[in-house]
């Protein structure tokens, strides 16, 4: 049924016809009004998508970069107050952990011109093979004065080795809850006492009676002197022979008298003065070894109060732990050199750490020092100088040893010690021409005293004026404030 309106029968289209050619019908359908986009409408989509990323980035890496920035700069403001512009700081290079390392190393730069050394520790992740190791090999061998850590498990590794926590101490934390590599560590190095002196190769067989066998490979002897009371530190280095030994050993180790080795049956009975024990060799037993594995063992002797100043020697023997059977080794006691508590006057040379050929006046030549050159707040540290007397000395001088510093107000003494010879038991008029006179002083620093590298010096002055020696370099040319510049010692 149609409806009318304005008394018009509504218009009627009219059908298709069913018999018209297909290309009429489908030129039609190309006539109704296109619903594709248009590229205006396709730009404003990648507009949007592009400003939704942005949002994402903002909410999700934006605090995690500002976050990495800030700790960043809380280590830079730490190092520029506390390290010193000659201190290297060890920073890792991992581009996958650290995107942006430049970063720190420009804020290190421009805020600290003067804290420009930066070694770059080796890029490492867990797939890479034995990657803890290589960080300490790195670290081993270059000892930075400092260490920034990051949180991940190669660092674990790192952080709880032996090696590390001995030589590495933390002092300085940050931490962020946007970032995975927080918190950041920063370790401060610290020597050990085990680390004075060198690794002396060796290549020392001790053999059992079957001919099971451990090697001797290098030892390292912290010093060449034996003192009273002082320690001395010792290091050996160990690897089984071609047939290992059999069973737990016992190393013995001993401090004796140079002259009191007596040959007796082809055996040597010394008179010992300190001596130690070890029935372990290491954290596993000698015998439990592989072939080709190093292990080094470490030991701390202390002579007694007491003992005389002459020649000394280390004694070093091994033995089956259960039966006491020994291990033969050619000439023992010849294995590490002779040790000496030095004498006070003597008409031998010395052989000081340091040789030098300056002088004090006409009668007195200095000709070597034996120092420390480096040290820590509240030490007290031994200085000997070696005196050759070249003239008869009419004078009592005292001798006066100077730890410098310097400031806005010039010249500073850190630590001094100023004193008559010998303790004040030989004074310079007593002195005969032709002798050594080997003459010890102790500084003892202040445990307020800041880091930083000062200069050691001595020289003599008259007991009752006080007006100095002068002081000659090996050409016979005054020297400055009529004193002797020796080291530079880093107090750290």
């Amino acid at each position: 049924m149609h409806y009318m309106k304005n008394g018009k029968s509504p218009e009627v289209p009219p059908a298709p016809d069913r018999n018209a050619p297909a290309t009429i019908r489908a030129k039609s359908s190309l006539t109704k009004p296109s619903s594709s986009l248009h590229l205006s409408d396709l730009a404003t989509i990648l507009v949007m998508a592009a400003m939704l990323v942005l949002v994402l980035w903002a909410r999700t890496w934006g605090p995690r970069f500002a976050a990495r920035r800030a700790l960043y700069q809380d280590v830079v403001d730490w190092l520029g107050l506390h390290a010193l512009p000659v201190e290297v700081v060890a920073i890792p290079e991992n581009l996958d952990l650290f995107s942006d390392i430049t970063f720190a190393k420009a804020r290190l730069d421009a805020q600290h011109p003067l804290l420009s050394p930066i070694l770059e520790l080796p890029v490492v992740t867990m797939k890479t093979e034995a990657p803890a190791g290589r960080v300490l090999e790195v670290l081993t061998a270059r000892r930075p004065d400092y260490v920034l850590t990051p949180n991940s498990l190669v660092w674990d590794q790192v952080r709880v080795s032996p090696w590390f926590q001995e030589h590495y101490k933390t002092v300085y934390r940050t931490s962020s809850a946007y970032d995975s590599i927080a918190p950041l560590l920063l370790y401060r190095y610290t020597p050990s006492p085990f680390d004075a002196g060198k690794p002396v190769p060796l290549n020392v067989a001790f053999v059992d009676a079957d001919g099971h066998s451990l090697r001797l490979q290098a030892y390292q002897l912290s010093s060449q002197y034996v003192y009273p009371q002082e320690p001395l530190y010792v290091t050996l280095v160990w690897t089984p022979g071609i047939t290992n030994v059999v069973a737990p050993l016992t190393l013995r180790l001993q401090l004796v008298e140079a002259n009191t080795l007596q040959l007796v049956s082809d055996r040597a009975i010394p008179t010992v003065l300190a001596q130690l024990e070890d029935t372990t060799l290491g954290d596993v037993s000698a015998h439990l070894w592989t072939m080709g594995e190093q292990v080094s063992t470490r030991y701390t002797l202390v002579p007694p109060a007491g003992i005389p100043q002459t020649a000394y020697r280390l004694l070093l023997s091994l033995a089956y732990t259960t039966s006491g059977q020994p291990l033969w080794t050619e000439n023992a006691a010849n294995i590490f050199p002779t040790l000496s508590y030095p004498p006070n006057v003597t008409r031998d040379p010395p052989q000081p750490e340091v040789t030098m050929q300056t002088a004090l006046g006409d009668a007195i030549a200095l000709v070597g020092y034996d120092a420390p050159t480096r040290m820590a707040p509240g030490d007290r540290v031994r200085v000997a100088f070696y005196w050759h007397v070249l003239d008869t000395i009419p004078g009592d001088y005292k001798v006066f040893v100077h730890l410098l510093g310097t400031d806005a107000d010039g010249e500073r003494v850190l630590a001094q010690d100023d004193s008559k010879p010998v303790y004040w038991s030989y004074p310079t008029n007593l002195w005969q021409p032709g002798e050594y006179v080997r003459d010890e002083h102790f500084l003892v620093l202040d445990p307020a005293l800041p880091r930083g590298d000062f200069q050691l010096v001595v020289g003599m002055y008259d007991a009752e004026s006080g007006e100095r020696l002068p002081a000659y370099d090996a050409g016979g040319h005054p020297l400055d404030a009529q004193r002797v510049t020796l080291s530079v010692v880093r107090v750290r």
